[in-house]
């Protein structure tokens, strides 16, 4: 891309309003802006999503999907790691280190149920926090 600028806006919004964030898309959009990043909060990024899809403008994302979501965003991008491959390795470390407990810390509650169902069927007794 010669003679090319690549620049950044970041616009804070509210994450739990979706109306800010399809407004802050569409001026976004207006500027002329090649792909949109985010927002990471499930109650926004809809609206963006439904928005960029519409216009065919790339939407990467750094936010966790669940897999069995229908997949009819065709211009999604996820940069997050899969939730089976991050079960998977704190599943590894838990037999490696033959650990009787473990706390995991998530941001959100899906998260938790999805993941728990990747490490609790080991048959290795273990607490999970």
């Amino acid at each position: 891309m010669p003679n090319t600028t690549l620049t950044y806006d970041i616009q804070r919004i509210n994450l739990f309003d979706s109306f800010e964030a399809s407004r802050r898309a569409c001026d976004q959009l207006a500027l002329g802006v090649a792909a949109l990043f985010g927002p990471s909060h499930s109650s926004s990024v809809s609206a963006v999503q439904s928005i960029c899809n519409a216009l065919e403008v790339p939407h990467i994302q750094t936010r966790w999907k669940h897999p069995s979501v229908d997949n009819k965003d065709l211009f999604y991008i996820n940069l997050y790691p899969d939730y089976a491959a991050i079960s998977r390795a704190v599943l590894d470390l838990v037999l490696y280190y033959n650990w009787k407990t473990v706390t995991v810390v998530y941001e959100d509650s899906t998260e938790v149920t999805l993941r728990n169902e990747k490490l609790l069927p080991i048959g290795h007794p273990f607490w999970l926090h």
